[in-house]
């Protein structure tokens, strides 16, 4: 994984969903591309104007931890979720429960050397947005370099495109 990413859910109010879901040449929709990839590029130009969406802000898992994190055997939501906790660096234009902006959010915890968002901070995000990016962070720190790099969403995520497209 790069030295860090940012990204969206796939899920953004956002991203004009009408649009960015049409195939395209390849079969594959703009959409279905940047869920493989998560390259912002190719999500940006499906952002509606007048909208903005919440960007997180991304760094890789130490080696150290995503061994730990895989050793430990626990289920796929505590991986995601210890994944978001350890792998996001910052999150911007954070809309909160209450309907407040949030331009710049950064966790407050802290490891050794390393931040972390804390357990109380989870609260501030909804559990889709801790399990896609967390999966994003999962899945990118157990890539090999050189290897395919095609991301896959949870099943949390992958129900609510499903009814965003009204499949």
């Amino acid at each position: 994984m790069e030295k860090g990413l940012k990204i969206i859910v796939s899920y953004d109010t956002a991203i004009d969903h009408a649009r960015a879901c049409v195939p395209g040449n390849g079969g594959k929709s703009p959409l279905d591309v940047y869920i493989e990839t998560r390259d912002l590029a190719i999500i940006q130009p499906f952002i509606i104007p007048a909208e903005t969406p919440t960007y997180f802000n991304i760094k890789p898992l130490s080696r150290a931890l995503a061994r730990r994190i895989a050793r430990a055997q626990i289920n796929e939501f505590d991986s995601h979720t210890l994944s978001f906790q350890y792998g996001v660096t910052s999150v911007e234009n954070h809309v909160d429960d209450s309907g407040q902006l949030i331009p710049l959010w950064k966790p407050t915890g802290v490891v050794g050397e390393q931040s972390l968002v804390t357990d109380e901070e989870l609260d501030l995000f909804s559990l889709g947005q801790v399990r896609e990016i967390g999966s994003v962070i999962y899945q990118l720190s157990f890539l090999d370099h050189k290897s395919c790099k095609k991301l896959h969403l949870p099943l949390g995520s992958r129900e609510r495109l499903a009814a965003i497209q009204g499949l």
